[in-house]
């Protein structure tokens, strides 16, 4: 019983923390620890699995990210491949304009992403920056949306975030992943 109610707290707390305004973090200057001082905090605030390309992701909370291969038992987790890779992330920013904008109530793994984040400025990274989520995992981004002559399996309502508004990413470390885990931009060099 006592698992249960802690699994639902969990849920709960969850649940407030995708609905919760974060303020945008920009790219800042490396700080005393290596790590980008940012103007806010940002945060995994969902983990998105599917079994097949072709559908929605659904939001299990956690999961583990493999080094070398992506999201465990995810349909897109696999070895680095030419125009295949393991993690992608969107902003939950970019899902809720769209939602704003079309009367949906899309919720996070809608668009296909693995992570789902807020508060990290995505169009300001660029193909090599490493992202570390809580305190293991290290993320090396790959490719910044999808070419046009990559076809993209899913679409919500006929509409596609990640070929424009998504980045991919390989596994460098890995780890657990969990909601709420905090997103730090890795300074370069």
């Amino acid at each position: 019983m006592q698992g249960t109610l802690a699994a639902d707290r969990r849920s709960d707390a969850i649940r407030r923390l995708a609905r919760r305004a974060a303020p945008a973090v920009k790219i800042g200057e490396p700080g005393a620890a290596g790590k980008v001082e940012m103007t806010g905090t940002a945060l995994v605030i969902a983990v998105c699995t599917s079994q097949q390309r072709v559908e929605p992701k659904v939001n299990v909370g956690q999961g583990e990210l493999r080094a070398g291969w992506g999201l465990v038992g995810d349909s897109h987790a696999g070895p680095r491949q030419a125009n295949r890779w393991q993690v992608s992330l969107l902003a939950w920013e970019s899902v809720a304009r769209l939602n704003r904008e079309f009367g949906f109530n899309a919720p996070p793994g809608s668009f296909a992403e693995n992570l789902t984040c807020r508060g990290l400025d995505l169009s300001q990274l660029k193909t090599g920056d490493q992202l570390r989520i809580g305190e293991q995992i290290v993320l090396e981004v790959e490719q910044l949306g999808k070419p046009s002559s990559i076809a993209h399996t899913y679409s919500f309502q006929g509409h596609s975030l990640l070929p424009t508004e998504g980045v991919f990413c390989g596994v460098l470390e890995g780890g657990h992943v969990v909601a709420g885990d905090e997103i730090l931009i890795v300074p370069q060099g």
